[in-house]
């Protein structure tokens, strides 16, 4: 099965730094297939033939980064269905641009986003926001950022169990997941 899992805090503003293709090496010494990176932030596509238990991927993936890396790195899974759900829910019109900015905040496994979305700091008039699968989407105007509560998220309690991943690059996996899915 295809999964995609979604690395907290590596290559940000030079902390916890974490070579792309030294990754791409660690998932396949783990025993994965079609493994591809995207971009610098974490982002790791890659096939299970299902000789793993699905749960145990994240605790893997981070045990392994601890090893080669020496760092402690919160990972999120998303399958392709999942991914699937969350794309459905991403409106079309909803891109990161010069004009706008959506963001996807991919939540933890333990929190559903009905109810994170009520604890968030939104802002009527201002932000528009999705509650999809697993995540919870975020659009603002650029012109409006300094009144969003989107500005207010990296100091909530329930940022520290979510990893953001703007909306070209959501679309972006999902597309390479349907990719490596059809090889």
């Amino acid at each position: 099965m295809m999964h995609v899992a979604l690395l907290r805090g590596i290559n940000v503003g030079g902390k916890n730094p974490v070579p792309m293709a030294r990754l791409k090496t660690l998932f396949i010494d783990l025993g994965y297939t079609r493994v591809r990176t995207y971009i610098n932030s974490g982002n790791v596509v890659f096939w299970d033939t299902g000789t793993h238990p699905p749960q145990t991927h994240a605790e893997r993936i981070t045990a392994g980064i601890r090893t080669m890396f020496g760092l402690e790195v919160p990972v999120v899974m998303r399958s392709v269905k999942e991914m699937a759900a969350v794309n459905a829910c991403l409106r079309t019109d909803w891109v990161t641009d010069q004009a706008m900015r959506c963001e996807v905040l991919y939540l933890w496994p333990t929190l559903q986003a009905e109810t994170v979305l009520e604890a968030l700091p939104v802002r009527a008039g201002i932000d528009a926001v999705i509650a999809a699968q697993g995540a919870i989407i975020w659009q603002v105007d650029r012109k409006k950022m300094g009144k969003s509560g989107l500005m207010k998220l990296a100091a909530h309690p329930l940022y520290q169990q979510m990893t953001l991943r703007n909306a070209n690059t959501t679309r972006k996996l999902y597309a390479m997941m349907l990719e490596q899915s059809s090889t």
